[in-house]
């Protein structure tokens, strides 16, 4: 694979953790509220929902440093 095409798939994954699980979550916090889950049910499902969002967030992180790596190789197949 080029250097090129990985990095274009790399920043593709990137957007995707941007912006794919944070409007998920949302979408799930709005049917959680008129869901008939009980309180604490509810509690612990934004709260592994969150932790979903952090992780997200964290892999963003991770691939756009690698994104930056890859860019500052001189090596063109990977």
């Amino acid at each position: 694979m080029t250097k090129e095409k990985l990095i274009n798939l790399l920043e593709e994954a990137a957007k995707t953790e941007e912006s794919a699980l944070p409007l998920y979550t949302r979408h799930l916090s709005s049917t959680l509220f008129l869901s008939d889950f009980d309180t604490n049910e509810q509690q612990r499902i934004s709260q592994i929902l969150q932790i979903l969002e952090n992780e997200s967030k964290g892999h963003q992180r991770t691939l756009l440093s690698l994104i930056d790596k890859i860019k500052e190789d001189n090596k063109d197949v990977y």
